[in-house]
């Protein structure tokens, strides 16, 4: 929608609302909005308004609006690129402002960072900061620092509670890509240094563990010291990296990093030197203009068109790969051979994808298959474990097995044995969209909505009626729903109320759509750990958005007719 919008924030326990004035709304999309932990505060972002902006000659700053929710007060503060709270309780905020006007943002990226103390409303200014983030507690903050001509520049945490900072690491390098590990006790960052020879930075990866235990433990890996990293290659700079949840290893992606031209003739010089070649290499003349002329090979595996759809996600590509910290050991896991290759959960297996076999085909009549590889990321040992498949889904939250489908059942693939088992086989009815008149052999019905329980033991799988559960070995398999299929009423999906969880909490009741067949009546029902629905709504309407609160049995839910 077009025009200026407003954040309406309105009591639950009596009738006051307030309400907020929030510029133009991006086009997709709504502005930042956050709560504080404490439900005590409202950070949101506040745009230019509609009017400001079509008669503005450049892009306008944002600003932040803070309000307290016992008094409905708001504070603005201006020309601000990003905040959150942090601290006990959310007890802080985070103000990001943007770098002066005038400056080259290219070459020095540090802004100042506004620690706001909404007891009292004290700010303390952090100078020069081009990136920050809070671990899930929110009790430790990590700042990365970019000064003119980066001789100040390092990673820093801070504790909240007491205000005390640990200097980490510090380089005349950028430092980018800071991200903290979901536990909050470790994070990793990537280190990038001008190099004369190449057009990009060379990269290193740089990890801090055991924060909050005494002193941090720094772990550090730079290619630039090791021998046997690849030639002509570096950390990828477009990947973040992270920690293995064992914290035994740094998880990054690297790439070929491109020489400049100048270092390309001095290469070319000496290899012609040293073959006593006596003619230079020939300059490149710049006044000759570059053709503008797609070529494409019969043989090329992608058609042109979409070939030119994925340049840019080929231009940023990286291979992962692993530095297993006790070991000093870099462990590459894909290559040319088997380039795409990405962790399970965990971080003890990473499952490779190869459709050069199929690729050219699939241009033509649509059928995506890939054969797929069991990947050991301690050792880099690669396995065959499907071959030619078209349904591969998610792997489980504990990272030891793989939903897949073939021709009417699904499997689930044990990364350690590389066995799989038809989980659905044995049962009296069918998994396969039997409904579906496109020219596909037993299509599958889709998993959305359902899939893997939390503890990544179960599974759940809907047949197109009924939702069942089973374990990840296939064995005790349960119709949880019961009636769907004999009341003619499509279970399609468990509602996620928590979005912290990893998979579906099958230790609690669980709330699951409805639709029934005939009626075309939508509902929501509530879903019994050991079976069994009860029907909460069911109407000529229909129900979405279901949210609980985190620490009340109190849910909020959308109905449209």
């Amino acid at each position: 929608t077009e025009g200026d919008a407003e954040v309406v924030v309105r009591s639950l326990t009596d009738d006051s609302e307030h309400r907020f004035a929030a510029g133009e709304l991006p086009m997709f999309g709504g502005g930042q909005l956050e709560f504080s932990n404490s439900s005590s505060w409202l950070a949101f972002q506040i745009r230019p308004d509609r009017e400001a902006a079509a008669n503005s000659q450049r892009p306008l700053p944002n600003s932040v609006g803070l309000v307290d929710l016992s008094t409905g007060e708001m504070v603005e503060l201006e020309r601000v690129r990003g905040f959150a709270f942090g601290g006990a309780d959310g007890a802080w905020l985070a103000v990001h402002k943007m770098t002066p006007e005038g400056r080259d943002n290219d070459d020095w990226r540090g802004a100042d960072l506004l620690l706001r103390r909404l007891s009292d409303g004290t700010t303390l200014t952090v100078g020069n900061v081009s990136e920050y983030a809070f671990n899930d507690s929110g009790e430790w903050l990590a700042t990365a620092i970019d000064t003119e001509g980066r001789s100040g520049n390092g990673v820093q945490i801070r504790e909240m509670s007491s205000g005390r900072v640990i200097p980490l690491d510090s380089a005349e390098a950028a430092y980018t890509r800071l991200g903290w590990h979901d536990d909050g006790d470790a994070f990793a960052v990537l280190r990038s240094v001008n190099h004369d020879d190449y057009e990009d930075d060379l990269v290193a990866v740089v990890g801090f563990s055991g924060i909050g235990a005494g002193d941090p433990a720094k772990a550090e890996y730079d290619p630039a010291g090791d021998e046997n990293f690849p030639e002509g290659m570096t950390v990828n700079a477009n990947h973040s990296p992270l920690w293995s949840d064992s914290r035994d290893a740094l998880v990054f992606r690297v790439h070929e990093v491109e020489m400049t031209e100048e270092a390309k003739a001095a290469a070319a010089a000496a290899e012609a030197e040293e073959a006593e070649e006596d003619a230079p290499p020939a300059a490149a003349n710049d006044d000759v203009d570059t053709a503008d002329l797609v070529i494409w090979h019969w043989r090329d595996r992608r058609l042109q068109s979409r070939q030119q759809v994925v340049e840019r996600t080929d231009r940023n590509f990286g291979y992962l790969s692993v530095y297993r910290v006790a070991q000093d050991l870099f462990v590459r896991l894909a290559d040319d051979d088997l380039r795409n290759v990405n962790p399970a959960p965990g971080h003890r297996w990473a499952l490779g994808r190869n459709n050069d076999a199929y690729e050219r085909q699939a241009s033509l009549d649509g059928r995506n298959l890939a054969d797929y590889w069991i990947v050991d990321m301690h050792t880099g040992e690669r396995r065959m474990a499907i071959e030619g498949s078209r349904y591969v889904f998610a792997a489980s939250p504990a990272g030891t097995h793989l939903l897949h489908y073939d021709d009417g059942n699904f499997f689930s693939l044990d990364f350690a044995t590389g066995e799989s088992t038809n989980l659905t086989g044995g049962l009296d009815v069918p998994f396969w969209n039997v409904e579906d008149d496109h020219n596909v052999v037993k299509p599958p019905v889709f998993q959305f909505g359902v899939g893997w329980t939390d503890d990544g033991e179960h599974i759940l799988l809907h047949d197109g009626w009924d939702i069942w559960k089973m374990a990840a070995d296939g064995s005790n398999p349960m119709n949880l729903t019961q009636n769907g299929r004999a009341d003619q009423i499509r279970y399609r999906s468990v509602m996620r109320l928590d979005p912290d969880l990893d998979g579906i909490d099958d230790s609690a009741p669980m709330f699951v759509t409805a639709y029934g067949e005939w009626t075309k009546k939508n509902g929501i029902g509530r879903l019994d750990p050991d079976g069994g629905v009860t029907n909460l709504l069911w109407d000529d309407a229909a129900f979405r958005g279901l949210m609980k609160a985190e620490d009340a049995d109190v849910f909020v839910y959308t109905r449209e007719t």
